[in-house]
């Protein structure tokens, strides 16, 4: 005979979301339950996961969601449970289904018991014809809030709400290291805010897909490879990379445009300015283009400052006359100074040229977004908008818009902070001239000697291809291994942003490119800049000259860099250069909080683009 009130089926399948308000609640249930006779199996998505440990009565099973702690957003709460959601649905009904296929007729499964938040449970409990019993861990009267607007997109009151009616966002990255970065991070922030991201990319040197599994990732064909890029030849790769990207590149967003989802649609093209040619396929297939500059907003008015009409003037002339002059676009820089930023050895007229495209893209955008933040380049900024007739968006520092994540296309030796670890505070220079410098064997002695004899510690990052013609060390010669010993740290390549916030590091001596600039100023670190091409010079006149957060080198020469490290470091003559560099951390910080300019510009974007 049936012991009375013993359930026909025992087994209660469980459903967490992994916040903490809710596991409880949902765990206090469970034990209720079970204290009624049920079997309980609780399914939970392995980020933020309950102990099993404290409940030895369960049966515990994680599920893949392809989250972690460093890829939820603090404070998305909406974009956490829709991609739960999304990337948990499949996994957890394939489980249900070995469940039910090997399940005991003595405890057979009655339903399952979800989080409401967990709201495909209901779709799979319909697949596998099961009753489903929803949890919500708030008040009933959250519950009514549902009612209010029953058929939200029938009303029409899911705009007013602010949901992008095109949500789909390509994103054209420009392949190098500074550049995918950031293309990445901001992609991240517009992903939280409820935008589909598709990254379209030349094969060559490609993203890793795995750091961002809510992305769809396109490669597109160039025809390229390492050998054929000529090491420095940056103005020759940016040339050859729109030539041949252009037509796959138009190829694969008419491909997605036929097969485009009604709820899904692509709203805009997102792309580096480096990649000109995506301005152009948007405008064949009338889609809004968003230019998109990963430097400072000074390197876009220096192409009218120096020549308004570029292609029309002869290189040269004009600043011959004019050089001391201030700039009408940028008062507080001189037009010589301007005139450092198309500082290269490439032909004058190549470049003006390249300069002239790329002007040409950014005034067909609709849009432009800046990797800058207000207080450093506020007369910039004024200029840009009177120049070009779109909507403008300083919204750096892009490393600060999402969780830090390994994207480097070098593999990142962490090592290093060990060995900070043990270094007193302030104490350390970090040197690291970014992932495409170059310089001589000669030059890099000099570096080597000049911080020897600084007797001052040293975290040196020597990345394969620093020096021309060399991918390893053979250049350091024995005698300054056993001059620094201890006291210097030499890694191929290093987790920058770590080290910069490092409470031993004291001082950066840095190539100026922008990303490391703007780095440097979140943490207040000081930086000892040696530019070598493009708009490090550029930078170098506003971190130096104008900002007064660091101190500029000249020449590559062992006594000089000497001096100039102690000066930044150490000696009486930097304190203010040191002073100045946490204040305008501080600034920075500022920016970014709620109510400050790039945050309210964040939001300003990602309203703008919803609009189209």
């Amino acid at each position: 005979m049936e012991k009375l009130g013993k359930p026909k089926a025992n087994r209660l399948v469980f459903l967490t979301s992994p916040f903490q308000g809710h596991i409880n609640p949902m765990l206090q249930l469970a034990t209720i339950l079970h204290s009624k006779g049920f079997s309980i199996t609780i399914v939970h998505p392995q980020f933020n996961s309950p102990n099993p440990s404290n409940h030895p009565q369960f049966t515990f099973k994680p599920i893949t969601d392809n989250l972690s702690e460093s890829k939820v957003l603090q404070g998305d709460i909406l974009g956490t449970v829709k991609a739960l959601n999304k990337n948990c649905q499949v996994p957890f009904e394939l489980y249900m289904k070995q469940m039910t296929e090997k399940e005991d007729s003595d405890d057979r499964i009655s339903c399952i018991v979800y989080d409401g938040l967990m709201y495909f449970a209901h779709t799979v409990a319909n697949n596998l014809k099961l009753p489903g019993i929803i949890v919500r861990t708030s008040a009933a009267a959250g519950i009514f809030n549902f009612t209010v607007f029953p058929h939200p997109h029938q009303q029409g009151y899911i705009s007013l709400l602010g949901e992008a009616k095109a949500s789909r966002l390509v994103f054209v990255v420009y392949p190098f290291q500074g550049h995918i970065n950031r293309m990445l991070q901001l992609a991240t922030f517009l992903h939280s805010k409820g935008f589909s991201i598709t990254i379209m990319h030349p094969q060559f040197n490609s993203p890793n897909p795995s750091y961002h599994p809510e992305f769809t990732f396109i490669p597109v064909t160039d025809n390229l490879s390492e050998s054929k890029l000529l090491p420095g030849d940056l103005l020759g790769d940016i040339k050859v990379l729109n030539k041949i990207c252009q037509l796959p590149f138009e190829l694969c967003m008419k491909k997605m445009l036929e097969k485009e989802d009604r709820d899904n649609p692509i709203s805009c093209v997102i792309y580096d300015v480096l990649m000109h040619c995506a301005q152009t396929v948007a405008n064949r297939l009338k889609l809004p283009g968003i230019a998109l500059r990963t430097s400072a907003a000074a390197t876009i008015l220096s192409y009218f400052a120096v020549f308004p009409n570029p292609l029309e003037q002869g290189f040269g002339s004009l600043l011959d006359s004019m050089a001391e002059e201030f700039s009408t676009e940028l008062q507080s820089l001189k037009l010589k100074e301007l005139h450092a930023s198309i500082k290269t050895e490439y032909p004058p007229d190549a470049v003006l040229e390249l300069r002239a495209i790329i002007t040409s893209a950014i005034k067909d955008s609709s849009a432009i977004i800046i990797n800058t933040m207000s207080y450093l380049e506020r007369e910039a900024l004024t200029k840009i908008q009177d120049i070009f007739n779109a909507s403008i968006f300083p919204v750096g520092p892009f490393h600060k818009l999402a969780p830090t994540a390994s994207n480097s296309l070098l593999q990142e030796d962490r090592s290093c902070i060990s060995w900070l670890d043990k270094q007193t505070p302030k104490s350390v220079l970090y040197v690291s001239f970014g992932s495409i410098v170059s310089m001589t064997e000669d030059e890099l002695l000099e570096v080597a000697w000049g911080l020897a004899n600084s007797e001052l510690p040293f975290l040196w990052v020597l990345r394969p291809g620093l020096v021309r013609g060399s991918d390893l060390l053979e250049p350091l010669p024995e005698i300054f291994k056993k001059r620094v010993e201890e006291r210097g740290c030499i890694v191929e390549w290093a987790p920058q942003q770590d080290l910069l916030a490092h409470s031993a590091v004291g001082g950066f001596w840095t190539h100026c490119g922008w990303n490391s600039t703007l780095e440097s100023i979140c943490e207040g670190v000081p930086m000892l800049c040696r530019p070598f091409f493009g708009d490090q010079f550029l930078n170098v006149r506003y971190v130096c000259h104008l900002w007064r957060v660091g101190l500029e080198l000249e020449e590559l020469e062992r006594e000089k860099i000497v001096k100039a490290i102690r000066k930044l470091m150490v000696d009486g003559e930097g304190e203010e250069v040191r002073q100045r560099a946490v204040e305008f951390k501080d600034k920075a910080k500022l920016c970014q909080i709620e109510g400050g300019s790039s945050y309210c510009s964040l939001n300003d974007l990602a309203e703008h683009i919803s609009s189209y």
